[in-house]
Formats: C-alpha cells, structure tokens, sequence
C-alpha cells in the first residue's frame, strides 16, 4: 500500500489544496459527507474536512443553546432593540473592523455574532481608515449605531435577538418541567422507583465528553471521534447513559418511523448517530488505546475494562410553540441497524483512502464510470418486471 500523508483535491476556483489526511479523526457528522445514500461524495467527504471550522459552527443547533444557557448564561448577548435590516447590517460590519482598529490597535482575528473577519496586514488596517473611518457613521442612523456598539460587545460571547433569546428560555422551561430531562441533564439528584441516586456518589455525568480511539479495516486504521453531550456512568451497576440534545419542528412525537412513513430520528439519522456514539462507549472501556477528554482537559479512562450495559436516549424539543419536549429511549434494536450503516460507510472510507481515489464513487470505479441501478429487490416494484424488459 502506498503511504500518502496528504491527499490532492482541486477546488471549483482551480487551486489545489492539501486534502484528506490520514491522522484525521472520522466523527459522525463526517459520515453523511461520502455516503452516497445521504447525497454524499468524495469530494464532499474531503470538503467537509476542509470547511471543519465553519461546520462546527454550524453544527451549534437549538437544542444545545437552550442547555448552554442553562449552564452558562453569561457567555450570552442579547440585544435590547430590534434587528436592522440587511442591507443596513451590511453597511455596518466594515465599520466594526475599523472600530476595532481604533480602540484596540490590535492585528487579530476579529469574531462577531454576524461574521468572521480576518485583518490581513498593517496597511489593510490604514487602508480601512482612510477609506471608511467613521465617515458613514453619522448616516447610519441610531438603530444602526446601536447595532455597531452591539456587535463589538458581543465578541466573545454568543449574540441573540430578543426573539431568539425569548425562544431559548421558553424551550428551556420546557426542558426543566421535564422531569427525565431535568433529572438528567442539570440536577444532582436523580430517582429510580423510590432510590435516591446522588451525583458523584452514585452517578457521574459529563458535559461534551470527547471520545477517542482506532479502528483496524483491512490495512487502513482509521481515527475515530465523538463528542457526546451528556456521558453519565453508574458505577454500582457498570451502566452508561448516552443522550443527545435535539430540536426539531416536526414534533417531538413524530420521531417514530413505521412501514409508511420516515420519523425525523431516521430522516436525520439520529439513529445511526447515537450507534456511533455507543461504539464509543464500548471503545472507551474496551480499547487499550482509546481515551475520553473533558471540557476542562482532564483525559478519562475507565477503571474497569467491563463492558457497560448502555442506554440511549434523545432529549428532543420542538421548536414550535408550546415547545413540548420528550426523552425518547432508543432500544437496542435501533442501534444495530445504526451499527450496520455505520460499519458500513467505514469500509467505504477505507476504500478511498486504501486506493487513493477521491475524484468518483468506488460503484463508478467498480463499473468502468457507471452507476447500475437495480430494483430487483424492491417489492413494490417487483410485479411490473417482466422477463422481456429484465433482458434488456
């Protein structure tokens, strides 16, 4: 096998870019990117690697707003007045960078709840005063001005409307009136039947716990993660509850699916994510080499090499008023169809990387640049083949 570090991909502007790398970590959320069933490619496979930054960010849904809030109300800016139209904005974010430029003389990174901009050099600074200064301020307006002030303030910090912060803290009451919930993501108390579980004592719950560890496919080892957002270990009973925060507007009811409809936990695949998440876990506990880190950089490992009995649970909240919320359970079952798609776009994975493809599918590699399309198997359309049109 050839050993490449970095693999070449061309951009839709003509450059080139370092691609994939071998020592990258294969989260969940990468998945989707190269499976096909999910619209995926190689070439979106190495983009997302590529955007990783921007796809965090973008990846910060509803759900885990309402429980940063809960736990850390102070990384929020809410503003106190309605939100200036686009085309005001717009006019607005330059002077932003030179108001940062003139109180603060600094040459970094500039991070605001609309956008991310990078000064590049000395003269840009100079160029950007000379140019704008405050020359357009006075005609900005107060709503503006007041804007401006807000988005410098917000550096930092995680900037709200009033609407969307009003939305946040009703979802939030949702949760905490939600006793499942409630109990398992913020108290210190927890209760089964008539036993009084105590935090630290008879339970230990982490907040993002990051997983790490390696997977052997062939002759490819692949680095795998995960980010879980709510780890709790039962020691007495080597138990482990996974649960993930979601929103949704589809109805926190309507995540079931049956024989005539998709329930959003399989449109969205939370299924197979939560399938991840439990081979994680397994890892964490049977795997030499895998390790877990805490937000606050503490590296974990399990005393006992024992494989826990591991539940699975989505605490879901409906965006939509009145924002009713639910912990769904699910069984055991439901994880291993994850565990059968998971395992299988891995192989995928190993594939590219093990062949150096990334510029067409392994089916279009496998079938001389074609893609066969079969319904042989499908039952509903079994009774419209005939022998006739099979052979052709």
């Amino acid at each position: 096998m050839k050993e490449i570090e970095y693999y070449k991909n061309i951009t839709s502007d003509n450059t080139v870019r370092e691609g994939f790398n071998k020592n990258s970590y294969i989260s969940h959320s990468s998945l989707s990117a190269i499976n096909p069933d999910d619209g995926g490619s190689p070439k979106k496979f190495l983009d997302f690697f590529y955007n990783r930054e921007e796809s965090k960010s973008q990846a910060m849904n509803l759900g885990k707003l309402v429980h940063k809030w809960q736990e850390s109300p102070d990384d929020f800016i809410v503003a106190d007045f309605n939100k200036p139209s686009d085309g005001t904005i717009q006019a607005v974010l330059p002077e932003l960078i030179v108001k940062k430029i003139t109180d603060k003389s600094e040459l970094k990174l500039v991070d605001v709840g609309e956008g991310k901009f990078k000064v590049i050099s000395e003269d840009f600074h100079k160029s950007l005063i000379e140019e704008a200064g405050f020359k357009r301020a006075d005609a900005l307006g107060t709503d503006a001005l007041r804007y401006l002030d807000y988005l410098y303030d917000s550096q930092g910090k995680i900037a709200l409307t009033r609407d969307e912060a009003s939305n946040i803290k009703s979802m939030l009451v949702s949760i905490i009136n939600n006793r499942r919930i409630n109990e398992a993501l913020f108290l210190d108390k927890m209760y089964e039947g008539n036993h009084e579980l105590n935090i630290n004592d008879d339970f230990r719950r982490y907040k993002e716990l990051a997983i790490y560890w390696e997977e052997k496919i062939g002759n490819i080892t692949i680095q795998r993660k995960a980010l879980l957002d709510v780890f709790t270990y039962f020691p007495k009973g080597n138990q482990v509850t996974i649960i993930d925060l979601k929103t949704t507007s589809k109805g926190v009811y309507n995540g079931h699916s049956d024989n005539s409809k998709k329930g959003w936990l399989e449109t969205y695949k939370v299924y197979r994510q939560m399938a991840y998440y439990t081979e994680a876990v397994l890892n964490l506990f049977l795997n030499p080499n895998a390790y877990a880190m805490t937000t606050d950089g503490r590296r974990l490992s399990p005393k006992t090499k024992t494989p826990p009995s591991i539940y699975n649970y989505v605490a879901a909240i409906d965006t939509n008023y009145p924002h009713n919320s639910a912990m769904l359970h699910l069984n055991d079952y439901t994880i291993v169809a994850g565990e059968r798609e998971v395992k299988k776009i891995l192989n995928r994975i190993a594939w590219h990387i093990e062949k150096d493809i990334w510029d067409k599918s392994k089916e279009e590699y496998d079938n001389a640049g074609m893609v066969k399309i079969d319904y042989s198997n499908i039952d509903r359309f079994k009774p419209t083949l005939s022998p006739i049109r099979n052979e052709r």
